[in-house]
């Protein structure tokens, strides 16, 4: 049986002062996540409209480039982000501190992808791709 598509235009916010190179929805709260071509995070309520937080993540110990992709972990309290310095870095959900950096040797890192009921993640970069599985460690 064939389906058929429909869509209903929910939000716009216009972003004047800078490119949106990644978007991703937060699972649970009314956030949208914007990576930005100057390297920031910045994290949007889309029922009120506001910016919850406006991370520079391109200075230290962040990114050394811009964004190419986010995601807010649908089941981990982190938020992924990668860039084109050939990095990714997982930062925490709630603090918003860079918790690790991984580099694959890949080159730059273009999009991240995670499967649902796992703690697996996917990465795709210039030469390759890699999956890992983050272990999420209690504090000390």
């Amino acid at each position: 049986m064939e389906q058929t598509l429909s869509f209903e235009f929910e939000h716009e916010f216009v972003q004047n002062t800078e490119r949106v190179k990644s978007v991703d929805l937060h699972p649970t709260e009314p956030w949208i996540l914007l990576g930005l071509y100057s390297g920031t995070i910045s994290v949007w309520n889309y029922q009120t409209k506001t910016e919850e937080k406006s991370l520079k993540i391109s200075e230290s110990p962040g990114h050394g480039n811009n964004v190419t992709a986010i995601c807010a972990h649908p089941e981990l309290p982190i938020i992924i982000t990668a860039s084109e310095d050939s990095t990714v870095k997982i930062w925490d959900a709630v603090t918003y501190r860079l918790q690790t950096t991984l580099n694959f040797g890949l080159e730059r890192v273009w999009s991240i992808g995670y499967k649902k009921g796992s703690s697996e993640l996917a990465f795709g970069c210039d030469k390759g791709f890699v999956i890992v599985k983050v272990n999420l460690l209690a504090a000390k």
